[in-house]
């Protein structure tokens, strides 16, 4: 059984730098992800983003990263890629989208089409109904 908890604020502490990592109080998943393999007449009862998958990724590998996500009902989604200092180095998704299960590829890229440094990046999912961010690993 899954049980929710409430959050008014996540800190993320990463080499001195204090980031807001949750704006407002917001119902998410205790320690567990939310399954995307639903049947499609099931929508999301809650705005979620999932950890993304595989995490860290090695440049050796396809370097390829999945990143799943869930909308209750429509609405506008950005989801970006940003590094620790919260600077977007790349837009996945900036459109209205329909209510349900949702994944996005990211191919480890800037907007530029330039592979990214090696290190720590966050996967963000911003509506205005909420704000969820996903750490992933970039391994040489």
């Amino acid at each position: 059984m899954r049980r929710l908890i409430q959050f008014t604020s996540i800190l993320l502490i990463l080499g001195g730098t204090i980031l807001n990592c949750e704006k407002g109080a917001r119902n998410l998943l205790d320690e567990n992800e939310v399954d995307i393999e639903k049947s499609s007449s099931e929508l999301p009862k809650i705005i979620f983003l999932n950890q993304p998958h595989p995490n860290p990724v090695s440049r050796q590998q396809d370097a390829k990263i999945s990143s799943r996500y869930g909308l209750p009902q429509a609405m506008r989604v950005t989801l970006t890629v940003e590094n620790v200092i919260g600077d977007v180095v790349r837009v996945l998704v900036n459109q209205q989208q329909p209510a349900g299960f949702h994944e996005v590829i990211w191919d480890t890229k800037n907007d530029a089409g330039k592979p990214v440094k090696a290190g720590v990046y966050m996967v963000h999912l911003a509506t205005a109904a909420a704000s969820q961010r996903k750490l992933v690993e970039i391994r040489d």
